[in-house]
């Protein structure tokens, strides 16, 4: 079943929370220290695995890109078009 969110071109601001070790993709989470449910998957490019290899750990990030899924455990899934 897809959702009124899929599909959906954003741009996306939150705090870095994770690294995939293989490279495919890093998590964002919201931007202070608060507890939430928000959680987006940013699934990278080749291309775009240098610029995320610099990121430092809790760093301010912005993504604009596609909504692929809308997970109820996971949170969001977005294929990533550009890093701000």
């Amino acid at each position: 079943m897809r959702t009124r969110q899929e599909g959906k071109y954003v741009e996306i601001t939150g705090q870095l929370s994770n690294i995939d070790s293989s490279g495919k993709y890093f998590s964002i989470g919201p931007l202070d220290d608060s507890y939430s449910l928000f959680n987006v998957m940013c699934y990278i490019t080749e291309e775009q695995k240098a610029t995320v290899a610099k990121f430092t750990n809790k760093q301010k990030v912005t993504v604009i890109g596609t909504i692929t899924d809308v997970g109820e455990v996971i949170g969001y899934s977005l294929d990533v078009e550009s890093i701000k």
